[in-house]
């Protein structure tokens, strides 16, 4: 392994020739320094030897594919951190988008008033996000390796800018089919946006650095998700759905402007490097073709050592990557599936479970057939009782709906404010209650929209605890990782607290805190450590296509699960508990296993993935990716 290694890193060395100068201006002190490479095999002589044995004189005729004496991960500290925090941004604002719909789930039943299989329609605003990132990671991964990180960034941004403005506008508009388009669009910028910053991160942050940066990464993207949950309810509730979806259009916008600057800094970062290509070059041209002579035979040893080569990124080269990598996508699979397709479904699981409860079926109105609370409702009021005489029902349960109810323009003072011509139900249930409609939430029915309102409040603060705990934990957890090492032995230890999560609140009537504590912990950990286990288990010049693959994997699973836990709860009595619940923690379960079953396999091929990365930012990686 360790010998696999040093032929690895020696070709990495490849691309480029570090040239040494004395302060002295004279040529008399000039120096090639090459480093031969191992195992490399003696051919022909390229293009590149014609250049190199030129002594310079070919400068302007064609360049190395690596910058000479530029690499990212030592060239700028401030540039690095600086691309760091517009990335942070970028995530932020792309949490907020795709995860606003979440805790938004009642507020869209009422907007758009389809009890025919709504649940199975609304989670598939969250599918259809990662549906087409099954494919798509595959080609956009050797697209990034090909054209560039922050190029491809601002391509993937103009796609999620779109698609947030075409579902703003179906939401405004009530159009299940332009939502769809916009989240569509959204997803095809999305998750390919995480593939840049990946790559990015990778060509900026040295080895023993990256776990930290995509720790840091991982906190302010979870940051986002947290004001979406937390926020977007309120603003729902306070203004409007389509108010509370134009304002993440907001961030959409916040998020292209961030990949522009991004570009900017790229640019400025290359004009650096070739400025100092340009004066390393001018010092070789001037010392002529006598000197060039002396230098030949240094470089004639570094060429006939190996082949200089322009490496173009192929999908066939994923048969290159080992187990643990394609182990590491099936773990992704699980342990997010079990996480973000929850956190989509959460609103109703803890709404069903802890904050809007259906009332006991003895606690009845005294007016049955009358409005509850609103100007319509009786003068005298109209409490319920249970069978005892009891008031019921008690906090966090739903108030009690009328059984029936028979309001016409003939028989009831008008609000033309109200959307439907009359209200008459022989057999009144909650789908048949729009709390976006004044009639029931002003009318009739107001004490009932008040307490859901403030239900979906609540679902939406808890909801945040996991993010919250991810937003301050991914970075010191991703430090910890790099110090200390043993990533995949915290992969597999990390999916026991979404275990014991799953199983708490599909079997315990306890409050939901410490559920979600146990969440925000495990996939805190799993996130910290698991996705630079990708870039450590691959060569650089494939880590685009390498985050492609494992992102298209990912979508598998958080594309299906949504669709998976519909059908669940269809299926259940239109009831998430106790179905849903465990079919999480299962997901939960595969995931530890495929985890001990990486372990195994690092351990009997040396132990590289949970050693501790001691990184050298010397040496000029080459990848085209990074450019």
């Amino acid at each position: 392994m360790e010998k696999r290694n040093e032929e690895e890193y020696s070709r990495s060395l490849l691309g480029d020739l570090t040239v040494a100068t004395a302060q002295d201006e004279s040529c008399d002190h000039l120096t090639l320094l090459s480093t031969p490479l191992l195992g490399a095999d003696d051919s022909s002589e390229s293009d590149d030897q014609e250049f190199l044995r030129a002594g310079g004189k070919k400068v302007q005729e064609r360049k190395f594919n690596s910058r000479i004496n530029a690499n990212r991960k030592a060239l700028n500290n401030g540039a690095r951190w600086e691309v760091l925090c517009l990335l942070c941004i970028i995530l932020l604002c792309g949490h907020i988008c795709k995860d606003e719909p979440a805790s938004l789930h009642s507020q869209f039943d009422d907007w758009m008033k389809d009890s025919n299989h709504f649940e199975f329609k609304f989670d598939l605003l969250y599918s259809l996000v990662d549906f087409p990132n099954i494919i798509l990671p595959l080609f956009a991964g050797p697209l990034v390796d090909r054209h560039g990180a922050w190029q491809m960034l601002v391509v993937f941004c103009s796609f999620s800018l779109i698609g947030q403005f075409l579902f703003a506008v179906g939401v405004q508009n009530k159009s299940w089919s332009l939502m769809y388009a916009g989240r569509i669009f959204f997803g095809i910028g999305g998750d390919n946006i995480v593939i840049c910053k990946s790559v990015l991160l990778a060509c900026w942050f040295p080895d023993n650095q990256l776990a930290l940066a995509f720790g840091i990464g991982t906190s302010i993207g979870r940051i986002g998700t947290v004001l979406s949950n937390s926020l977007a309810p309120i603003l729902a509730n306070s203004v409007s759905l389509p108010f509370s979806i134009w304002v993440a259009f907001a961030t959409a916008v916040i998020m292209f402007m961030a990949s522009l600057r991004i570009g900017s800094v790229e640019a400025r970062t290359d004009e650096q490097t070739n400025d100092d290509e340009c004066e390393m070059q001018e010092h070789v041209t001037q010392c002529g073709e006598e000197d060039a002579k002396s230098t030949s035979s240094a470089v004639d040893s570094m060429i006939k050592s190996a082949n200089i080569k322009h490496h173009e990124v192929h999908l066939k080269e994923v048969f290159k990557f080992g187990p643990i990598f394609w182990l590491t996508g099936l773990s992704v699979v699980f342990i997010y599936g079990c996480f973000y397709p929850f956190n989509f479904a959460a609103s109703g699981i803890l709404m069903e479970r802890n904050y809007f409860k259906d009332p006991a079926s003895d606690c009845k109105l005294t007016f049955p057939d009358q409005c509850t609370e609103g100007t319509l409702a009786p003068l005298v009021g109209n409490p319920s009782y249970d069978e005892d005489g009891n008031e019921c029902p008690s906090k966090n349960y739903s108030p009690v709906l009328p059984t029936s109810l028979n309001v016409t323009k003939e028989n009831t003072s008008w609000d033309d404010a109200w959307d439907e011509d009359e209200y008459v139900f022989d057999s009144l249930d909650s789908d048949d209650v729009s709390c976006s409609d004044d009639f029931w939430s002003e009318a009739c029915t107001k004490d009932y929209c008040d307490d859901k309102d403030d239900a979906t409040e609540k679902a939406g603060l808890i909801m945040s605890i996991p993010f919250i705990f991810g937003a301050v934990l991914a970075a010191p957890f991703g430090f910890l990782s790099d110090y200390f090492g043993y990533r995949l032995v915290w992969a597999t230890l990390s999916p026991a607290f979404l275990i014991v999560e799953h199983f708490t609140l599909a079997y315990s009537s306890r409050p939901p805190v410490w559920p979600m504590i146990f969440s925000g912990l495990g996939f805190a950990i799993y996130c910290a450590v698991i996705w630079p286990t990708i870039a450590l288990t691959t060569e650089l010049k494939y880590t685009g296509l390498a985050y492609g693959v494992v992102s298209s994997i990912l979508n598998i699973g958080t594309s299906s699960f949504p669709l998976i836990v519909a059908a669940l709860y269809e299926n259940n009595g239109n009831e998430y508990l106790p179905d849903v619940e465990i079919f999480f923690a299962t997901s939960a379960i595969c995931g530890m296993v495929i985890g001990i079953v990486m372990n195994i396999i690092d351990y009997r091929t040396g132990g590289n993935v949970n050693s501790i990365v001691k990184n050298i930012v010397s040496p000029v990686e080459s990848n085209s990716s990074c450019r």
